[in-house]
């Protein structure tokens, strides 16, 4: 466990960032819930997650002046510079200095804090000294440190631009487990029978009741009002029980989706456009080296053009780039019977000489709340409606394959491309378009 120091709150082109921060690894697939077991052990309530090499969590205290939506340092730092292995010392608006380390992509523990000049000069010096526990490949700090290595100004560095949603604070929220509050409802029961009674104890049910009752019916609403702005069109209550409804229509899919892929560069810092993959709210792109380019040029070519570093692949010959997309809501079609809209669907495919495998999806439905006093409520209506996936590759555009579609029900869920002659341009159909979707029908 590293030595916690005094937090501190620093001031950088007009936005507020903190130092000082506790930081551990998560282990867990449910970070935030180890984030929270560790933020309870440790009296935190703040934190800042990031990912390197493995995701990590920094933790601080409320108060302060310290609260949720201002930026940590060191995640900032670590997040805008490319390098995964460097130790900076960086001379701060206010005169003091910040040191700042990250080893393999993560944030070293103990090397996030704010200090006076010679603190942190000895500091740098120290930990830049034992390569055989920590190498760094980058050394920053101010020229007057006279010390190996190159200057960085911090204000350039954490330029306005440059700042992301991922940098910011996060309010840590310390939930009850299920079996916490199954306890405490035993609990509960028992201290109110014998001091209060049963009346009392139902009465306590029926208000929790109805406030549970109250939130969903305004969580409910929020999310037809969030529909209705992301369709463009009052839906009514029924279509939030509809994944259509709230899943792109095929024009909105496609000028999100195709338009993002097409937006690519087909050379980025020397590395050649390879694949891409997009859905409703990602889009992720492959590129393959080319030559003897290095993979740093392609980094510092991606930087500033995707919201996080590009990622290796397939032993360093290619590299990953993502970012995040959002795109409008279909809203809620008036379904087809399924004979109806499998001929149709099928009968426009045909006409490019394509075909479709359709499958049947299952369609749970989730069971209903509990009613007040805790009665189980009756069962859920069987669905009027059916879904069915389907996939499909051809050579098409899927612009220029879809554009006279006009059925209801037929949602696209994916959309995958692939370049087969990388360099070559001698086919016809360089591009392999892999559409996944979805029909939906009475």
């Amino acid at each position: 466990m590293q030595a916690m120091l005094d937090t501190k709150i620093i001031t950088i082109n007009g936005k507020r960032f903190v130092s000082n921060l506790l930081w551990e690894p998560l282990k867990e697939r449910n970070y935030m819930r180890e984030a929270r077991e560790i933020g309870k052990r440790e009296h935190m309530d703040i934190v800042a997650i990031r990912m390197g090499s493995k995701r990590q969590a920094g933790f601080v205290k409320k108060g302060n002046g310290v609260t949720k939506g201002m930026y940590s340092l060191a995640a900032a730092l670590a997040g805008v510079l490319p390098h995964r292995a460097w130790i900076g010392a960086f001379a701060l608006p206010d005169g003091q200095y910040a040191l700042v380390a990250v080893h393999e992509g993560n944030i070293v523990p103990g090397c996030d804090w704010i200090g006076e000049r010679d603190e942190v000069l000895d500091a740098l010096r120290e930990q830049d000294s034992q390569p055989d526990t920590m190498k760094f490949d980058q050394v920053f700090h101010p020229a007057d440190f006279n010390y190996h290595g190159s200057s960085k100004d911090i204000e350039q560095i954490l330029a306005p631009q440059a700042m992301r949603k991922e940098y910011e604070l996060r309010q840590l929220t310390f939930g009850l487990t299920r079996r916490e509050w199954t306890k405490l409802g035993i609990g509960t029961v028992l201290v109110l029978t014998v001091g209060l009674g049963i009346q009392q104890w139902t009465a306590y049910k029926a208000r929790v009741a109805a406030a549970e009752a109250r939130r969903q019916a305004e969580a409910e609403k929020q999310r037809l009002e969030d529909l209705n702005k992301r369709a463009g069109a009052e839906q009514q209550i029924q279509a939030l029980k509809h994944p259509w409804a709230s899943q792109p229509g095929i024009e909105d899919f496609l000028n999100g989706c195709q338009g993002s892929i097409q937006s690519l560069p087909v050379s980025l810092g020397g590395w050649t456009f390879s694949s891409a993959i997009c859905t409703p709210t990602t889009l992720e792109a492959a590129y393959g080296r080319t030559g003897k380019t290095p993979y740093s040029t392609f980094v510092q070519a991606a930087q500033g053009r995707f919201p996080n570093p590009p990622v290796l692949l397939e032993g360093g010959e290619k590299a990953g780039v993502g970012d995040e997309i959002t795109l409008g809501a279909g809203g809620d079609d008036e379904l087809l019977g399924f004979e109806t809209l499998q001929a149709a669907f099928t009968s426009y495919l045909q006409q490019v000489d394509l075909k479709a495998d359709i499958v049947p999806v299952p369609v749970v439905v989730p069971p209903p709340p509990p009613l007040p006093g805790g009665a189980a409520a009756p069962p859920p209506p069987v669905p009027d409606w059916k879904q069915f996936s389907f996939t499909l590759t051809t050579a098409h555009s899927p612009r220029d394959l879809f554009a006279g579609l006009s059925l209801t029900g037929v949602r696209l869920v994916e959309i995958k491309v692939d370049r087969q002659d990388v360099g070559t341009g001698q086919s016809r159909y360089p591009l392999t378009w892999t559409i996944k979707g979805a029909l939906y029908a009475r």
